[in-house]
């Protein structure tokens, strides 16, 4: 869609970059170049919210384009920990005599565990323009920049309905499908829907503690002991 509205000719890049040409960014963080080594950036928005920082100091930046993705596996409450960065863009670039609109789009439903309606709010209290989808949100940041989207109607071609045989369900999976123990290790929301469902989880954070320093670590869990023996 950006493409063919503003004119470009730009195929898929490379290291992150769906597109990057003329000034238009489109950036994949969900890339290898972005994973490797770190939690995907729908869990720890800490990527995102340097990127965001970084395009809203540049005064070239018109418009930043997010999304908020909800359901199991992604962060409680991205809408949240994404709030302060948005709303220091947006002042950052008044304070420099410019308009720096964020628009933004949920990816969910009201019955994932985020709430749907809570994460809205908090954008929209940040100053973001919440979307219905992201088309919409496209053709709301290109119409911002001064292209607004003109499509042409299309006719609709009807269904055409198949038959499809669902293959036989491997012995395998089936196994795997009834293990009752877990050891997860990322987002606590995993672990809490199979305790919720009669499963046993063990969690372990994505992220130790003391950034992963054995020396902090043997330190906190001596001081944490201690405080322990002091309470009893």
């Amino acid at each position: 869609m950006i493409n063919d509205t503003v004119g470009l000719n730009a195929e898929s890049g490379v290291d992150g970059a769906i597109l990057n040409q003329d000034g238009y960014e489109v950036l994949d963080l969900g890339d290898d170049v972005y994973t490797q080594g770190r939690p995907h950036p729908m869990i720890d928005a800490t990527v995102r919210k340097q990127m965001m920082t970084d395009a809203g100091q540049d005064p070239e930046t018109a418009v930043i384009l997010i999304d908020d993705v909800l359901g199991y596996g992604t962060h409680d409450d991205m809408a949240g920990e994404l709030a302060p960065t948005i709303k220091k863009v947006i002042a950052d670039a008044k304070a420099q005599g410019r308009e720096l609109p964020v628009v933004a789009t949920i990816v969910g439903t009201d019955l994932d565990i985020q709430d749907y309606a809570g994460q809205k709010k908090a954008l929209e209290e940040a100053g973001a323009v919440v979307c219905q989808s992201n088309a919409q949100a496209v053709k709301v940041a290109l119409a911002l920049i001064g292209h607004p989207v003109e499509e042409v109607v299309k006719d609709v071609e009807p269904k055409k309905a198949t038959n499809v045989t669902m293959p036989e369900v491997p012995e395998s999976l089936r196994n795997l499908l009834t293990v009752d123990r877990f050891v997860n290790i990322g987002v606590e929301s995993f672990a809490k829907a199979i305790d919720e469902n009669g499963g046993r989880a063990v969690q372990f954070d994505w992220q130790p503690i003391a950034g992963g320093n054995v020396e902090l670590q043997r330190a906190l869990a001596f001081l944490n002991k201690v405080s322990l023996e002091t309470e009893v």
